[in-house]
């Protein structure tokens, strides 16, 4: 048994047994060493809120990670790693960092993230190799100078108390002289979020010319100008949770749940004032365009007074050569919510028209269907279906037939479910992987339930099996003209709604209507014809219209409607 040494010999005893990871690093001559959690603060406390000095004489370290721990302060002698390229100092009690910081040169990455760091010191002069920089989740309310990080491609300043967007970043000479500030020229993400910034630079892309994701969610953004939307890299903007006065960009903000932040940057860019100031500053060479409503059409004004009004997308009003939707009372506990509409007039004669429009249906699945979690999207061809009325249903699975696509014989959902399973279990072993593939991989969706969905026509004849599998029946084919179009979800009827706006909108400028379709004489053409579906409760009670007034909102095409 080894017996501890007084106090008055502690040295020897710390580095001898509380440091046992550090004693591990400097025999092994390796060059990481991570210390975190509770024992790491036990240790601390123990020796007076202090660390253990003999870590900063590991001149070899390359990456080293001190967190989760209650150290408040951090030596002078950290200095003394100079070999360090990846710093870890995340989730402590830090409120201040040394200057000394600034002899670690050859620092690629440094987290400070989740302390109580009010100030920054002006460290980052010396330390142009810093790819990225993470001070979130602290009480910070401005940055020190870092333009001549010049390397940088990540800054993380989330969770602080900025109230406006660092200046620090909104730095840039027209002319490089030999000693100008140059832009950050390599910073491809800012993520901002949890303050109370209020306004965005109109100069930000031409400061930080490869941005690329710009995360301003949950601050106090009023106004977005118009130049936000001409950033020449930016692909993921972040708007979300800030009181945005322009009710139309607030709205694409908060029913955007693609990967893709197009539809909101082309609203900006076409609908947002813009900073008069800031954009003399831009060389822009595209024509600024401000969209404007007019008698039901949407008009382009260009700079020179020219006038171009949008493409659009004609919505025909419910009749009666068009099915009703019924939703029965026993399908409330399984998959509710269901919308559809009809898309009229589609050439997919073309078989890369054909092909790509099976393939907007998985594209859509993945993203913004999130694998079919939330919503289902499925095809017929109207022709097909004869029936005037429709009922979305739930049935034991041993009730429910079907044809399932490309299949020849008609099977029970039990059947056909078992026999999936089936066939997704040799897949996987063949295969030799953990997971399913294909739509085997949404079987989970249904297992355990004692009742199934399914659309069926007055005869009895199910169409389509929600989230699995359409009819072979009523599929759609190069020949298809008009496509009925059903979404299902589980969620709510929005999820059902934001898929088909999506739907539509990427229908409509991939697969153009007939080209004698209908015109005005002008530029603008009808992109596509969508015949509104109607959709009642057990009772008769209309549930949803779909596409109403509200749906079908875009920047780059305009919708008009007939009527009855």
């Amino acid at each position: 048994m080894i017996r501890r040494p007084p106090r008055s010999t502690l040295f020897p005893y710390t580095t001898l047994f509380r440091s046992l990871e550090v004693k591990s690093v400097a025999d092994g001559n390796k060059c990481e060493l991570i210390l975190s959690g509770p024992q790491i603060s036990k240790r601390i406390e123990d020796d007076d809120g202090k660390i253990d000095e003999t870590i900063f004489g590991l001149k070899k370290l390359n990456l080293f990670e001190f967190s989760r721990t209650n150290l408040k302060a951090l030596p002078d002698s950290i200095g003394n790693l100079t070999n360090l390229t990846n710093l870890s100092l995340h989730s402590n009690e830090l409120e201040c960092i040394p200057s000394e910081l600034s002899k670690l040169n050859g620092l690629k990455h440094l987290d400070l993230s989740r302390n109580k760091i009010s100030v920054l010191p002006d460290v980052f002069h010396d330390m142009s190799q810093l790819l990225s920089l993470n001070v979130s989740f602290n009480v910070l309310d401005s940055l020190p100078n870092i333009t001549g990080l010049v390397h940088m491609t990540s800054l993380n300043i989330s969770h602080n108390k900025f109230s406006e967007f660092p200046k620090n970043l909104v730095v840039y000479q027209e002319k490089k002289g030999k000693n100008e500030t140059q832009p950050l020229i390599h910073l491809g993400e800012v993520r901002a979020r949890g303050n109370s910034i209020e306004h965005v630079p109109s100069v930000l892309g031409k400061c930080l010319p490869s941005l690329k994701l710009l995360d301003l969610e949950d601050n106090v953004v009023r106004t977005v100008a118009g130049e936000v939307g001409d950033f020449a890299k930016l692909k993921d903007i972040g708007l979300k949770g800030n009181p945005l006065e322009d009710r139309r960009l607030k709205k694409l903000v908060d029913n955007n749940h693609s990967a893709s932040s197009k539809p909101i940057l082309d609203y900006i860019r076409n609908n947002c004032a813009r900073d008069a100031d800031a954009s003399s500053s831009i060389a822009n060479k595209t024509e600024k365009k401000k969209i404007k409503r007019k008698k039901g059409t949407r008009e382009v004004e260009t700079e020179n007074g020219g006038k171009t009004e949008l493409d659009f997308i004609r919505v025909l009003p419910f009749d009666d050569t068009v099915p009703l939707v019924c939703v029965s009372d026993a399908v409330q506990g399984v998959r509710p919510y269901v919308v559809c509409c009809i898309l009229r007039g589609l050439n997919l004669k073309d078989s890369s028209k054909f092909k790509k429009f099976i393939s907007l249906q998985t594209k859509l699945h993945d993203n913004i269907c999130k694998k079919r979690t939330v919503a289902t999207i499925a095809t017929h061809d109207l022709s097909k279906i004869g029936a005037k009325r429709l009922l979305y249903d739930a049935r034991p699975p041993s009730e429910i037939k079907i044809m399932p696509l490309s299949k020849q014989n008609e099977m029970t959902a039990m059947e056909l479910f078992s026999q999936m399973q089936k066939e997704a279990e040799f897949l996987r072993k063949e295969k030799k992987r953990n997971t399913y593939s294909g739509v085997h991989k949404f079987l989970y969706l249904l297992e355990g339930k004692e009742l199934f969905p399914c659309l069926r026509d007055e005869a009895d004849n199910v169409i389509s099996f929600p989230p699995i599998t359409n009819s072979e029946t009523t599929k759609i084919t190069s020949e298809s003209v008009d496509v009925f179009v059903e979404v299902t979800s589980s969620v709510n009827l929005k999820w059902c709604k934001d898929v088909l706006d999506n739907l539509i909108h990427e229908v409509a400028l991939g697969f153009n209507t007939d080209d004698s379709g209908e015109s005005d004489g002008t530029e603008k053409k009808c992109r596509l014809l969508v015949q509104q579906v109607k959709t009642t409760d057990s009772q008769g009670q209309l549930k949803v219209l779909y596409p109403s007034q509200t749906d079908l909102q875009f920047s780059d095409l305009d919708t008009k409607r007939s009527q009855i």
